[in-house]
C-alpha cells in the first residue's frame, strides 16, 4: 500500500508541477483574470487543486490500485489495450457525468467549474467542486480499474494522459495562433482546446473532455 500511495503522490504533484507550469505560460491570462475581480475564485481553485489532488486524487489511487491493479508481466500489445480500454473507459463515464451536472438538478456540483467563462486558465481544469471531482473525474478511472484490472503501468500512463490532456484544453495558448492552426489538424474524434473552450463559453455544447470527441463519436454512429 505504501508504494501505491508515493506512486499516487507522484502522480497528483506531476499535474500541480504542470499546472504551475502552464500557469506561467498563460501569466498574461492570469493577469487579466485577477484585474476582472478573479482573486477570490483563483484562491478557492488553489484549494479545490490541492485537496482534489493530493488529497482525493492519491488517496484514490492507492486504494484502487492497490487492490485491483496486477504487477504481473504483460505483453506490449495487451498494456496497450488495457491503456486504450481505459482512456475510453474514463471518455464515456465523464461525458455522460458531464451531460448529468449540465441538468437542472445538477448543475450546483458543476457551477462552480463554468465560473471560468470568459478567461479559461490551466488552474480551472482542476477546479471542480469536491462532488465533481469525485464523481466525474475519479469515478470513471474506478470503473475502468475494476472491470479492466489493468498493469500498473497501463494505468499510470492512461491517469497522466487524461491528467495532460484536461490541462491543455484549459490552456488559452493552444487556442491562440500560431498553436491553433497546428492543432486543427488533429483529427476531430480527438477533443481539441478550442472545443472545450467553446463548452465554458456556450454551455451546453461539446460535453466530451479531454481526450476522446465523444460528442462527434455519437453524432456518427
Amino acid at each position: 500500500m505504501f508504494e501505491s500511495i508515493k506512486e499516487g503522490l507522484f502522480i497528483t504533484l506531476s499535474t500541480l508541477g504542470l499546472t504551475i507550469l502552464l500557469e506561467i505560460f498563460s501569466i498574461s491570462h492570469v493577469i487579466n483574470f485577477f484585474r476582472r475581480g478573479g482573486k477570490e475564485l483563483y484562491l478557492k481553485s488553489i484549494y479545490y487543486n490541492l485537496f482534489n489532488n493530493l488529497f482525493l486524487g492519491t488517496l484514490s489511487y492507492a486504494i484502487f490500485s492497490y487492490q485491483f491493479a496486477v504487477s504481473i508481466e504483460k505483453s506490449f500489445l495487451y498494456l496497450t489495450f488495457e491503456f486504450l480500454s481505459l482512456l475510453l473507459i474514463q471518455s464515456l463515464g465523464y461525458y455522460f457525468a458531464h451531460r448529468l451536472m449540465h441538468t437542472n438538478r445538477f448543475y450546483y456540483i458543476h457551477k462552480f467549474h463554468h465560473q471560468y467563462s470568459d478567461i479559461i486558465i490551466p488552474i480551472a481544469a482542476n477546479s471542480v467542486t469536491i462532488y465533481e471531482y469525485i464523481f466525474a473525474y475519479l469515478t470513471p478511472f474506478i470503473i475502468g480499474i475494476i472491470l479492466i484490472r489493468p498493469s500498473k503501468y497501463s494505468l499510470k500512463y492512461a491517469i497522466y494522459c487524461v491528467s495532460v490532456g484536461n490541462l491543455f484544453i484549459h490552456t488559452p495558448m493552444f487556442v491562440e495562433k500560431p498553436l491553433k492552426y497546428f492543432l486543427s489538424i488533429l483529427p476531430s474524434y480527438f477533443v481539441k482546446p478550442i472545443d472545450h473552450f467553446d463548452h465554458h463559453r456556450k454551455v451546453n455544447k461539446k460535453f466530451a473532455a479531454p481526450i476522446l470527441n465523444i460528442d462527434r463519436i455519437l453524432e456518427n454512429l
